[in-house]
């Protein structure tokens, strides 16, 4: 059984028994796309004279089986280090709210918050430019949300009590990054987890490096497919967005303080050592002694049998952190204020110059139909020159299509010039009141490797484009997947006496357009 398919049996478990079990998968968002502010368009001079805009982190969490199943935690990049202590900051708030239960039976988050007592986050968390930048009169403000969540049905609500005590069993899973999970402190923190008796078991998975088309990615990919194309100004704006990617609503979420946890536990932990190898670790109570199992894949046992101790030993008793740790310092100055401001300045002026355009919206409207006309007309010249119809998703995707989509942002940064490909299932849904609204249904593929059926992701996907590679289906993936058609870049229809293909080659029109694909790729760093 693959890491995948062992984290969706335990998904299963734990929305089937949420009583005995919570799943949770945690990770973090490619950056660049929850920077603020920034513009569906003239982005490039908005970045003149090397200014940047306000890095905004993303973090993302899926609780399978426990209302509200998703929350997303932003944070200020540059304030405080990606490190074990944002993570284990990151989950203890997590867990924390899990078990709360809420005041009333929204969950909106922050964008109902509207003060701070810190200058930096109030500014931040300041409702008159998110209501400015949502419209016009009677502008639409965070109770709008909160409005609509009153009145939502969540699948994952099926009682009045979905928050709760927290159950025995707690099963992460969580990306290999040795910087940011998979380290002494990270691991320590779910051991105290078992040691202060929030969870009787609390078992670790690490997902493999580079890995792919996991439910919490698809998260970012519809974050990602509703912030490109628009004005996102604040951080109220990005929690919106955030807030309406999915019908269950994630939670989101401002960080404005993160533990020093590896200071607070430092004093207890003895050295470690080999931590890098296992895929999974388990913690309990043994005889009153907090233990940890290893396994090194996920069809092996839990070893050794009476399992090792993370804790110091001082006169024959465990010693293990008391008390709760302090936060960390914040910074008197954000450290990217001098490329910050000058970006502001420039959003600023760029605003000005589009809201004090001379051209009148009948000017627009009648260029925008000569364009048109132009497209339409009938074309009387060289085949070979004829202009070329531009790919749309919602058009171009069937049943039956083979896709070629761009791979989100963890697979890409593994093996940089890539594509992935899958053939629909369906067309893309176009019911906006659909859940998968915008998306649509497809049966991955991988290319074949010619000397090892156990080649990695690398090996496979180097130098896609050098001559006739053949594709085959991924057998990772046993059942089809939603995806966004935001990622689409090219279909085309297989054609072939089969009625379902063994495999497939790229034909010269796919490889044009993922050629054209890396060019502008190329263009934009």
């Amino acid at each position: 059984m693959s890491r995948r398919n062992v984290y969706y049996a335990k998904r299963t478990i734990a929305k089937a028994q949420p009583d005995k079990y919570l799943c949770l998968i945690h990770d973090k968002m490619d950056q660049a796309k929850t920077n603020i502010p920034r513009l569906a368009d003239n982005m490039k001079k908005l970045h003149m004279g090397g200014c940047l805009p306000l890095p905004v982190s993303l973090t993302g969490m899926l609780t399978h089986g426990r209302d509200p199943g998703a929350y997303c935690h932003l944070s200020l990049t540059g304030l405080w280090p990606g490190d074990p202590n944002f993570t284990v900051t990151s989950l203890a708030k997590c867990l924390r709210d899990l078990e709360q239960v809420p005041d009333d039976d929204d969950h909106t988050g922050d964008l109902s918050r509207t003060t701070s007592t810190t200058p930096l986050f109030a500014s931040l968390l300041d409702q008159t430019a998110f209501k400015a930048t949502m419209g016009n009169e009677g502008a639409v403000d965070s109770n709008y949300f909160r409005y609509i969540e009153s009145r939502q049905t969540h699948a994952v609500r099926e009682t009045e009590t979905t928050f709760k005590k927290l159950p025995p069993i707690f099963m992460l899973q969580m990306d290999n990054s040795a910087k940011d999970n998979k380290n002494q402190h990270v691991l320590a923190f779910c051991s105290e987890l078992v040691i202060r008796g929030v969870f009787e078991i609390v078992e670790i998975n690490f997902l493999m490096v580079g890995h792919t088309h996991e439910d919490v990615d698809a998260l970012f990919s519809k974050v990602s497919a509703r912030t490109i194309n628009k004005d996102v100004l604040t951080l109220h704006a990005l929690m919106a967005e955030v807030w309406g990617s999915e019908a269950m609503h994630p939670v989101p979420m401002l960080l404005e303080e993160v533990a020093d946890y590896k200071t607070y536990a430092n004093e207890c932990l003895k050295p470690l050592i080999g931590h890098s190898q296992p895929i999974g670790f388990r913690f309990s109570m043994a005889d009153n002694v907090p233990v940890y199992k290893t396994q090194k894949d996920f069809d092996g046992p839990w070893t050794p049998e009476g399992g090792f101790c993370l804790w110091t030993k001082v006169d024959g008793h465990i010693l293990v952190p008391t008390g709760e740790p302090k936060a960390l310092q914040l910074p008197t100055s954000h450290p990217r204020l001098g490329e910050v401001s000058p970006f502001i300045d420039n959003l600023v002026k760029c605003l000005h110059e589009t809201y004090n355009d001379p051209t009148s919206e009948d000017d627009l409207e009648r260029e925008l139909n000569e364009e048109n006309d132009v497209q339409l007309q009938h074309y009387v010249g060289d085949p070979a020159d004829r202009p070329k119809r531009a790919f749309v998703p919602l058009e171009d995707i069937s049943e039956g299509k083979f896709v070629i989509l761009r791979p989100n942002d963890d697979f890409e940064a593994q093996i940089p010039r890539a594509i992935w490909l899958g053939r629909a299932m369906g067309s893309v849904v176009r019911d906006t009141n659909d859940e998968h609204h915008g998306e649509f249904l497809v049966e991955w593929w991988r290319p074949r490797h010619r000397k090892s059926m156990n080649a990695t992701d690398k090996e496979r996907y180097n130098a896609i484009l050098v001559g006739q590679k053949d594709w085959e289906k991924d057998p990772g993936y046993v059942r089809p997947q939603w995806i966004n058609a935001n990622a689409a870049i090219y279909s085309w229809k297989y054609r072939s006496k089969e009625a379902v293909p063994n495999s497939t080659k790229l034909n010269p029109l796919a490889k044009a357009a993922i050629k054209s694909h890396f060019d502008r790729l190329d263009l934009e760093e």
